[in-house]
């Protein structure tokens, strides 16, 4: 019989979040979340904190975190179409559709997502 692999600790905090039933609940466990990202500089989780904190409405949060893995030195996709979602979220429109164009029309974007910011100019 195979082993099952453990679960990492930002596994744990997705499950967490997954069952999560109250606002405050998800505020917490996504605070952990940012501590952990920090500690152990793992960038996935302050991803998934951006994301989260941009669900929440937390605009200022997901902004900080942004900054923190720009000072850090990394360009991820993913971050710069979060950085979109943000921009239409505070309202400034113009400046967020042109963030989707850029990301859509990138190739060296993953295709994934190229197509999810061509998902978002679209909606919006």
């Amino acid at each position: 019989m195979a082993r099952r692999k453990p679960k990492t600790k930002l596994e744990e905090f997705i499950e967490e979040l997954n069952k999560a039933k109250t606002t405050n609940e998800i505020k917490n466990i996504v605070k952990r979340m940012e501590t952990y990202a920090y500690m152990k500089q793992d960038i996935e989780a302050y991803i998934i904190a951006v994301e989260t904190y941009i669900a929440l409405n937390e605009l200022r949060k997901a902004r900080e975190i942004i900054e923190i893995i720009e000072k850090n030195g990394y360009i991820i996709p993913r971050v710069e179409l979060q950085k979109a979602r943000l921009l239409m979220k505070e309202g400034k429109i113009k400046n967020s559709l042109q963030k989707f164009e850029q990301i859509w029309k990138n190739d060296n974007f993953p295709k994934e997502e190229r197509i999810r910011a061509f998902y978002e100019y679209i909606i919006h």
